[in-house]
């Protein structure tokens, strides 16, 4: 067998190679000025003394362990070769992990000197206040280099040398850190490089992180074994892969998990093919992604197994059925986890190196052979797969991909392709969540494509029609979630979603037989940030008079209460308890946030003068009889009457709801001051107002807006109502406490605080139905089942709640009804809420409505 290359030997091999090996934004190094840059560091490395910081086991004598917190600059690389030639350790510290996280790294990995760059400057300074490791710039670090030729004697020449360490990405549980030797390295790349036909006239693009094991094995050391240059970039940006490829000639591209999903995502265009790359090589990337990256830029992509550990090695083979890996080699087998026997085709097992550890040399602080991944002289990877009939193998997930439903065992991978066929859903993640009874549940987070929103009738529907979908396929829970939490490596983190199972702040949806249904735990409480945003308004109204609007823009409460229907409503009900003299009512409920609900990107862009305070909305909800609208050319004419129609007056432009002639209805965005429109106090009038059709909300004409912009509207006025009746509340409890008649508090007379407890019973009965209701409506569940919780909400304002207000001012006597008492205003406000959702009956209207539907109106699961 022919001894492995060091990397030693694969730097002197390049020193008199004149061309390019290096690219980094707008530098370029050649191979002899790459080697030189390594001796510098090399230098530096043997000439640094040991550090005294704490270690917990005896390290190599002479020579340090470098811990290095950098991004991918040509610095890490220049270390990598300066640790090669000096017989250092590199320490590869992950950029996006915590100081206490780091800390725990450098300390377990004996690090005895820490570099960093500009760019990690701060998080670096953070680890060394913590560890006490001596701290440099990894720029600088060469310059201490003394003059005069190296020793060869210190060149280490055994493959076998340790020469960094890389932690593992963590997807599975705590990062530990993987040794690497010499030959760990170099085998790989010149097996990728003879695999893909890499040459000295090929560049490798590097954009995935220098931390992880991937960037090493897949793109470094292929180039080194090649003598194909490097195009390094310092962080992955989907958007700027095209770019960098066309500049730099990017013939091999390097990429982990999703990274070609994102980039994939991008905005085509015709000439997107018309580029250098010739392979895409990687792993973890969706079946999907893969075809897509391919067929858009005209390259092949080889989607490979590969790990950390690196004990087990699946080369590819062409020829293969989409998505397969290769071919079993021969000491590797897929093992059912619980017996250990074979599995058959199709079933889902561990890989496992049945003749030994392959390049695994061992997690560093462990003894020989004492890692709990190898047993029995085998080497079991945690990572699943599966074999088809014609011998093929197909990567199933990690560990946290493997699910036991019903004594079945079940992969991820396959079910995520599966969800991710349904066009609203962009991305998927699967993973176990405990079953009371045994085994597992399967749950998934879904993230929805742009401007679609989780439907769970269609959702349900496109299951049912699913062919292929296995018998315990079906998702129990589903998350929607905006994105998928991922490491460095674009790997997403499923222990962490398993770990939090339904626990989380996203909404989740349950099966309840062919449905899902919204998941609540009728805990209504504010996490962190909503009881931040509450204390805030306080803060800025108890500070104000008539310059409350302006410091609520200035201070950043408008942009953030339009974040959703909680934080909404939580502004709404502080400034209605504090009588506040500001329209957030008008331009926060009805105005800002239906349009950052529902509105497109430009109708949402025109927000940030509401935000700054400087321009108004409102909308007009409601009215005597429904607005018309006319098509007219390009646009719409509309015609009729809305009432009551908060600060109409004042208004910028106004939200109206309207039938379509010909079908359909729409919220249409009206300027104040369009030709046509009045506005006399709250009623306001269209007369033939001419609008574009880009005016219509969302550009929807579907009733969905106009759904939202009513449930907005109810959630607004509850809300509204839920502060004055509490602010009620506190000016009665007080009152009661220090009024004396006959001697005696009133609050001691047992007919009073019944009475009290009467306001307080109504207060808490509104609040339970604004904030189930305002949190369906933020999360967007089922719309009959939102409705029904805001219209009882509603139905509390204009009646319960009504009712205590007067309770409240009877209370008060003669007090309750003085102008100049602040009662008086909070039962004015109250009225006003009543009139504007006209009163009980039609309230009780619609919830007869939605009740006389085959259907639940609401979960509370």
């Amino acid at each position: 067998m022919t001894r492995p290359h060091t990397l030693t030997s694969l730097l002197a091999a390049r020193a008199r190679d004149d061309r390019p090996a290096l690219y980094f934004e707008d530098s370029t190094w050649t191979w002899p000025e790459f080697t030189e840059s390594c001796e510098r560091y090399a230098t530096a490395l043997r000439s640094h003394p040991q550090s005294t910081a704490p270690r917990s086991r005896p390290a190599r004598q002479g020579r340090p362990h470098v811990g290095v917190l950098l991004d991918n600059t040509p610095e890490m690389l220049f270390l990598l070769g300066g640790a090669a030639l000096s017989g250092s350790v590199l320490v590869a510290l992950n950029t996006t992990r915590s100081t206490a996280e780091l800390a725990r790294d450098a300390t377990a990995t004996d690090c005895n000197l820490l570099l960093a760059g500009a760019a990690t400057e701060s998080a670096a300074a953070e680890l060394t206040r913590a560890t006490g490791l001596p701290l440099h710039d990894a720029a600088a670090f060469a310059d201490r280099a003394p003059a005069g030729p190296p020793d060869p004697a210190d060149t280490p020449t055994d493959p076998a040398a340790l020469v960094m360490l890389v932690f593992t990405s963590g997807t599975s549980g705590r990062p530990r850190a993987v040794r690497f030797s010499h030959r760990k390295i170099t085998l790989p790349g010149a097996a990728v490089a003879a695999d893909l036909g890499l040459g000295p006239e090929d560049t490798v693009y590097c954009p995935m992180p220098l931390f992880h094991s991937g960037a090493v094995l897949a793109a470094v050391a292929p180039a080194l074994a090649s003598g194909a240059a490097i195009a390094l970039r310092r962080r992955f940006s989907a958007s700027a892969l095209l770019g960098d490829v066309r500049r730099y000639g990017c013939t091999y591209l390097h990429y982990v998990g999703k990274a070609l999903s994102y980039a994939a995502a991008t905005e085509p265009h015709p000439d997107d093919a018309d580029n250098p790359l010739r392979v895409a090589f990687g792993n973890e990337a969706p079946p999907e992604a893969r075809r897509r990256f391919a067929e858009r830029f005209g390259c092949r992509v080889v989607d490979a197994y590969g790990s950390s550990e690196n004990a087990i090695a699946i080369r590819p083979s062409p020829g293969g059925p989409p998505g397969a890996l290769g071919r079993l080699p021969p000491d590797v087998a897929i093992l059912d986890p619980a017996t250990g026997a074979p599995c058959p085709p199709g079933a889902v097992g561990e890989l496992v190196n049945t003749a030994g550890t392959g390049l695994f040399e061992g997690y560093y602080g462990d003894p020989p052979d004492g890692s709990e991944r190898v047993r029995g002289g085998r080497f079991h990877s945690g990572d699943l797969a599966y074999q088809d009939a014609g011998g093929w193998v197909f990567f199933a997930g990690r560990e946290p991909d493997r699910l036991r439903v019903d004594g079945e065992n079940l992969a991820a991978g396959p079910i995520e392709e599966l969800l991710r066929g349904h066009p609203p859903i962009a991305d998927a993640a699967v993973y176990p969540v405990p079953d009371p009874q045994a085994g597992d549940r399967v749950m998934a987070a879904l993230v929805p494509a742009e401007g679609a929103r989780f439907d769970p009738a269609d959702f349900a529907a496109f299951l049912a029609g699913r062919t292929d979908l296995g018998a315990k396929w079906a998702p129990h829970y589903l998350r929607i979630v905006p994105e998928l939490p991922i490491t460095a490596s674009h790997k997403v983190l499923k222990r962490r979603l398993s770990d939090e199972g339904t626990d989380c702040a996203d909404p989740v949806w349950e099966r309840r037989g062919d449905r899902y249904l919204l998941r609540s735990r009728m805990d209504f409480g504010f996490d962190e940030e909503q009881e931040e945003l509450r204390a805030l308004v306080r803060r800025v109204l108890d500070g104000e008079g008539a310059g409350a609007w302006a410091a609520m823009a200035r201070t950043g409460l408008l942009e953030a209460a339009a974040q959703g229907a909680v934080r909404t409503a939580i502004v709404l009900r502080e400034t209605a308890a504090r009588a506040a003299p500001v329209p957030a009512l008008a331009s926060l409920g009805l105005g800002a946030l239906p349009v950052a609900m529902l509105g497109t990107a430009e109708q949402r862009a025109a927000l940030a003068p509401v935000f700054a305070g400087e321009h108004l909305l409102t909308a007009g909800f409601t009215g005597p009889a429904p607005v018309a609208a006319h098509p007219d050319g390009d646009g719409f004419r509309l015609h009729g009457v809305r009432a009551p129609v908060p600060d109409a007056g004042a208004a910028r432009t106004l939200l109206v709801p309207a039938g379509i002639d010909g079908g359909g209805t729409g919220v249409f965005l009206v300027p104040g001051d369009a030709a046509g429109l009045t506005a006399a106090g709250e009623r306001v009038g269209l007369d033939g107002v001419a609008v574009p059709a880009s005016a219509l909300l969302g550009r929807d004409a579907t009733g969905e807006a106009a759904r939202t912009l009513r449930h907005c509207a109810l959630a607004a006025l509850a809300a509204t109502a839920s502060g004055a009746l509490a602010a009620a509340l506190e000016l009665t409890t007080e009152h009661v406490r220090t009024r004396r008649q006959f001697g005696r508090a009133l609050a001691e007379l047992q007919a009073v605080t019944m009475k009290v407890g009467d306001v307080y019973v109504a207060g808490r009965a509104l609040d339970a139905a604004l904030w189930g209701g305002a949190w369906r409506l933020e999360r967007g569940a089922d719309p009959t089942e939102t409705a029904s919780v805001l219209e009882s909400a509603a139905l509390l304002a204009t009646e319960q709640a009504l009712d205590a207000l007067y309770t409240a001012q009877h209370l008060h006597g003669g007090l309750g009804v003085d102008a100049s008492y602040p009662l008086h205003r909070h039962f004015s406000t109250a009225q006003w809420v009543s009139r504007a959702l006209g009163g009980p009956e039609p309230r009780l209207d619609a919830l007869g409505a939605l009740a006389a539907q085959d259907r639940p109106v609401h979960t509370l699961a």
